[in-house]
């Protein structure tokens, strides 16, 4: 959901300004997930969602924050960006140029300038 949607023929861009809500229905093993940012824009011809501006996501006890987030359906995928962006759960905390979430298992994988801290269970 979000404020005005403007649909260009010629790109086959849809431009939805916001805040703009996104929520995604939990599937296998994966949470629901639910965003917001400042705007998305959909991409009719590669079927990708790419928000932009505050991009908070909520997965489960994880909130993500990142710059932008282009999220693939198809590939079960969302790839965010920022300088950094960032994943907290709990006392663990990542971040990095770029975390590729996996929306089905809930994994995280971080590249560029990672750091962070985790809380780790010893045997």
């Amino acid at each position: 959901s979000g404020t005005e949607l403007v649909y260009d023929n010629d790109t086959g861009l849809a431009d939805l300004s916001g805040p703009v809500r996104l929520s995604r229905e939990a599937e296998g093993s994966g949470p629901e997930i639910l965003a917001s940012a400042d705007s998305l824009i959909f991409d009719v011809e590669t079927e990708l969602s790419t928000l932009s501006g505050s991009v908070l996501i909520s997965s489960g006890s994880r909130i993500s924050y990142a710059d932008s987030l282009v999220l693939d359906e198809d590939a079960g995928v969302a790839t965010l960006r920022g300088s950094p962006a960032r994943s907290v759960e709990g006392e663990n905390d990542i971040s990095g140029s770029v975390l590729i979430y996996y929306l089905d298992t809930d994994d995280v994988v971080v590249e560029g300038g990672v750091s962070g801290s985790l809380e780790l269970e010893l045997p």
